[in-house]
Order: C-alpha cells, then sequence, then structure tokens
C-alpha cells in the first residue's frame, strides 16, 4: 500500500513553509512517527513525521522549495 507524506496544516495562518531537510533518503527504511522532514515557516523549524512504516520510494518535494499545506511531500511503500 501506498502512504503519501503530506504537509499538515501546522498552525493558523500559515499556508506554506519552505522544506529545510529530509531526514531519510529514498530507499530508506521508515516507521511510522519517525521525523521525516524538517520544514521552516516565518517563525519556526517544525519536524513531520512519518505516517506509516515501510520503505520511502519517492521524494517529491526536495529540500529548498516552498510547498502549500496539503501538498505531498514523498511517498510511503507500507509493503515494501
Amino acid at each position: 500500500m501506498i502512504v503519501e507524506v503530506k504537509l499538515p496544516q501546522l498552525s493558523m495562518g500559515v499556508v506554506d513553509c519552505q522544506v529545510s531537510k529530509w531526514l531519510a533518503a529514498v530507499g530508506d527504511r521508515v516507521a511510522e512517527g519517525q521525523l521525516l522532514i524538517e520544514v521552516d515557516t516565518d517563525k519556526t523549524v517544525t519536524e513531520i513525521e512519518a505516517p506509516g512504516s515501510g520503505v520511502l520510494v519517492e521524494i517529491r518535494i526536495p529540500a529548498g522549495t516552498v510547498v502549500g499545506v496539503g501538498e505531498t511531500l514523498g511517498v510511503i511503500d507500507t509493503a515494501a
């Protein structure tokens, strides 16, 4: 099964942020709840957790890119 890693609503008024760093690479095994991505808003750095366990098979939004709330950042294959 494929699980999309999406940018959640971080706080009221935040509509986008910049992906500052991926903490895992394509091909890495990740566990649900593991810190996966760091994103920067105007005021803070926030860490995004993996929404499922499996293998990170795709990074759709590379570090340095601005992304909107709800956009897919990456993909985890839970069957791998």
